[in-house]
């Protein structure tokens, strides 16, 4: 992705569910949470030498990149969809609460 595209296609939550890591650009959404994560690398998208070296690093030494077992953890509890819908429900729900009250 490449500004101004900043949206995500799913393909993180994929790489997280089989604990692959990722590499991201260096900006947005993605690359924040890569780096929050711990969940892989980020690189200049502009510089393709870079991305490839970074490839190939990760190829070669793919384990040493693996994002650790406890942060994975985190970011599929505080990720998944069903986290985010309990949270949609209630924000509905306090809303309506102040709606009928009033």
């Amino acid at each position: 992705y490449r500004p101004p595209f900043y949206g995500s296609s799913g393909v993180l939550h994929k790489a997280v569910s089989v604990d692959l890591p990722v590499i991201a650009g260096q900006q947005g959404l993605i690359q924040k949470l890569v780096t929050d994560y711990g969940l892989g690398v980020t690189v200049n998208p502009a510089s393709t030498e870079n991305v490839a070296k970074l490839m190939i690093s990760i190829k070669r030494d793919g384990l040493k990149l693996r994002p650790r077992k406890e942060t994975l953890q985190r970011f599929k509890e505080e990720h998944y969809s069903a986290r985010h819908a309990d949270i949609s429900y209630q924000a509905l729900r306090n809303a309506l609460s102040l709606c009928v009250s009033d």
